[in-house]
């Protein structure tokens, strides 16, 4: 029959009538052909559909952020000393803002504390007391031998005093406002890449602050008053230590500058002995405006004197020296000493040559010496002389090394020689001379 096809499955299943092409076209049905064209082209209208609402989305802007804002950076490395009876506050000025970039309208930095009674100490660890003995049994006719005595009973162990934290909120609600360092003023408070402010608390009450508490911050503020919020918190109980040391002077020897003092007798409160468990030495040059926060010495230097080996010849120094309270940082210190200044020269001549031969040869006398040990060698000097003459130097360009040949020498005349040293200061200072060596040239 005409328009029908088959599909043959297999089993018993029937064939299924289907249209042909022919027969689809003729009731207005779509063919296979025409299905994939107008299948294709939708597939294409939705795809431009959704190209130009995505177009749309990315064209459409977002709502605008708020400025970041800017203030100085937070400052973290505030430390406190004691001396004497002030309190000594070293921190590294900002430098940035909080989001990186220059800090170029600082306004000023503030300097915060509290000032309060420490509560009282807990009361001493008492050690448990030693369990007695029982008493041993003895046999009738027997000696008992008496018992060894118990031993001491221990001392009570000091209190345990926990370690002072004082919170942000704690600080802000209790602390005050002491001092305002102005960014125009900043060169007046730096000490090397730190900025210094002394806390004088000679007239605190109690008296001289003594045995109160302090605890300090400091905070940057930029000129639009805005700031990072309070600094690492510091907080030391105000003691006392001794007075200062007294009569320092400074004489120069050979191997450095010697540092004297007299050490003190009474703490600041009268009382005795003084607490000191060493000292430190502190210099500067002569045009510097103040001293460094680091001593000479390192670590705490147990008595005097103290030699500065690395002071150079020429150059104008001033000392101070302060009593050290404990033997680790942070340091509290007494009062500095009078003020001694010195500028040391060399006038010290290195050692004198020795082992000097002088042996002839064709062409003159040959000198030989041992080499002169010093860190400041500027070379040697050689003298000769014959027999009836006086004295002359041969070399008034010193020569560097421990040879030298004579090469104006006469035939059949008898020479003798000195050699010197010389070090490196203008005008050199010069050593004693050297073994006299003598030689016949034939």
């Amino acid at each position: 029959m005409a328009g029908i096809v088959t599909v043959r499955r297999s089993g018993n299943d029937t064939p299924a009538p289907t249209l042909s092409g022919n027969l689809r076209e003729r009731l207005g049905a779509p063919s296979l052909r025409s299905g994939l064209r107008l299948h294709s082209l939708r597939s294409k209208t939705m795809l431009v559909g959704l190209l130009v609402i995505l177009i749309a989305g990315c064209g459409k802007k977002a709502p605008p952020l708020p400025p970041i804002m800017l203030y100085p950076a937070l400052i973290r490395d505030l430390t406190v000393r004691q001396e004497g009876t002030k309190f000594i506050l070293y921190f590294t000025p900002p430098v940035a803002n909080n989001d990186g970039s220059p800090l170029t309208d600082l306004d000023r930095i503030d300097v915060f504390r509290i000032a309060e009674d420490p509560p009282p100490p807990p009361a001493p660890q008492s050690q448990p007391a030693p369990q007695s003995q029982p008493a041993a049994q003895s046999q009738p006719g027997q000696t008992q031998p008496a018992l060894p005595a118990p031993p001491p009973t221990p001392p009570a162990l000091p209190p345990v005093i926990p370690p002072v934290e004082v919170t942000v909120l704690d600080f802000e609600s209790r602390a005050s406002l002491i001092h305002t360092i102005e960014a125009g003023e900043l060169d007046q408070y730096r000490n090397g890449n730190y900025l210094t402010f002394t806390d004088d608390l000679a007239n605190f009450q109690p008296p001289r602050g003594l045995k109160k508490r302090f605890t300090y911050a400091v905070q940057p503020f930029n000129v639009k008053d805005r700031g990072p919020g309070y600094s690492n918190r510091i907080t030391l109980t105000m003691i006392p230590l001794a007075d200062p040391p007294t009569d320092v002077k400074a004489i120069v020897q050979e191997t450095g500058t010697v540092i004297s003092w007299t050490v003190p007798r009474t703490n600041i409160d009268g009382t005795t002995p003084p607490a000191i468990v060493g000292y430190n030495v502190y210099r500067k040059m002569a045009d510097e405006k103040v001293y460094s926060p680091e001593p000479l010495n390192g670590v705490p230097y147990p008595i005097p004197p103290y030699v500065d080996g690395s002071a150079l010849f020429g150059t104008k120094y001033q000392y101070i020296v302060k009593g050290v309270n404990t033997a680790t940082r942070p340091y509290q210190e007494t009062a500095r000493s009078n003020e001694v200044e010195i500028q040391p020269s060399d006038t010290f001549p290195p050692p004198s040559p020795q082992n000097l031969v002088a042996v002839a040869a064709k062409s003159g006398i040959n000198l030989l010496w041992s080499a002169t040990q010093a860190k400041d060698l500027g070379g040697y000097r050689v003298y000769r002389r014959t027999e009836k003459g006086s004295l002359e130097l041969l070399t008034p360009t010193p020569v560097s090394k421990n040879t030298y040949l004579d090469s104006t020498v006469k035939p059949k005349t008898l020479y003798f020689y000195l050699v010197t040293s010389i070090d490196l200061s203008t005008p050199p200072n010069e050593s004693a001379h050297s073994n006299e060596a003598k030689e016949f040239m034939p």
